[in-house]
């Protein structure tokens, strides 16, 4: 799995949105780990997947952004 760096956030910078972009980068570093783990754990993986999801959502919402369709 490629480790793509994330993007800047656009605006002013806020705590809300430090702690939301933190914790999506946190949750995107432990699930390259568990992938890369010699024997990858399906159901870590999955309980990973459905938290930077919303950790996704959460940081999109310090946006003002709902939802994840791109043409918002």
């Amino acid at each position: 799995m490629q480790n793509i760096p994330s993007p800047k956030p656009i605006g002013p910078t806020t705590p809300d949105k430090e702690r939301a972009r933190a914790q999506y980068q946190q949750l995107r570093r432990d699930l390259v780990a568990h992938y890369s783990a010699a024997a990858p754990d399906a159901a870590t993986i999955n309980s990973i997947m459905d938290q930077l999801l919303a950790a996704q959502m959460k940081y999109k919402a310090t946006f003002g952004l709902i939802g994840n369709n791109p043409n918002e």
